[in-house]
């Protein structure tokens, strides 16, 4: 739905590469695309609605969605655009030109996502870019430090134990990318 779509598709990319998100899986045949690589963005955006609540960006028409992630985001810059395979007239049409869309909320997610811990916030930042490439997948996404607690066998939630994730869980997990893609892009040697 609208709410998940990442900004090249609201932007019109037609040059589709398995960063896009949950759209893309019809397009593509493996090994070319990972299941990881495709949900990032879409995924940064139910990780944002976990942190604040509510949809994340809220948009009623494609117009207001992108102008919702500009204003945290900001305007893409020449490498970001590049990097989403925008036409330039695209970019130029009245809807999307720089001097038209509203500028940049200088809080960024913290204002958006008010509650949330700096770690969470930052992770959030590092998934919900612009260039496809450089959005986390989710190998680097669990090991962030907001995620931490998840293999730190003395975290206790309520006074309970939880199950923790061990290494081997996690090599697993990277196993079943491997199946599917036939590589690998994470090294869990230093977990």
């Amino acid at each position: 739905t609208r709410y998940y779509r990442a900004p090249e598709l609201i932007l019109g990319s037609i040059r589709y590469r398995c960063e896009i998100g949950y759209v893309f899986i019809v397009f593509l045949r493996p090994p070319v695309f990972s299941l990881l690589d495709a949900y990032r963005w879409s995924c940064g955006c139910v990780f944002g609605e976990l942190l604040k609540n509510h949809v994340l960006f809220p948009g009623q028409t494609t117009n207001q969605q992108l102008q919702l992630v500009i204003n945290i985001l900001g305007y893409p810059s020449p490498r970001d655009i590049a990097a989403m395979r925008v036409t330039t007239e695209v970019l130029q049409s009245k809807d999307f030109r720089d001097d038209t869309m509203k500028k940049p909320n200088p809080g960024g997610f913290k204002m958006l996502v008010k509650r949330a811990d700096h770690n969470a916030l930052n992770l959030l930042a590092k998934v919900l870019v612009y260039d496809p490439i450089n959005r986390l997948s989710g190998p680097r996404f669990l090991e962030n430090s907001y995620f931490s607690e998840l293999f730190d066998p003395r975290t206790r939630r309520n006074g309970q134990r939880i199950k923790i994730l061990s290494k081997k869980d996690f090599e697993c997990a990277i196993a079943g990318d491997e199946i599917l893609t036939g590589s690998t892009t994470t090294d869990t040697s230093e977990m």
